[in-house]
């Protein structure tokens, strides 16, 4: 998954004029993961009010999730929040 999205800004790069109309698909699990890995923690909580560490208590849920929200479309900070 990181080498075909190193391969992707690789090619956004050296082609900056180049159009990507299906990024989506490449959004995973695995993806969603290593961002989420990359976060610094001593960071103040997202728009959402969560922390890094909160959101890793139950991350695997957490991340799933978000993933099911953004491929249905139904992804917004009112379901964050818990409302």
């Amino acid at each position: 998954m990181l080498n075909r999205l190193d391969r992707i800004t690789n090619r956004a790069e050296t082609h900056p004029d180049e159009v990507f109309n299906n990024l989506f698909s490449l959004l995973n699990y695995e993806l969603l993961w290593h961002a989420f890995r990359k976060l610094k923690r001593d960071k103040a909580p997202g728009v959402d009010g969560v922390t890094v560490d909160q959101y890793e208590e139950s991350l695997q849920d957490n991340l799933q999730d978000l993933l099911t929200r953004l491929h249905r479309g139904r992804y917004s900070l009112d379901r964050c929040r818990g409302d």
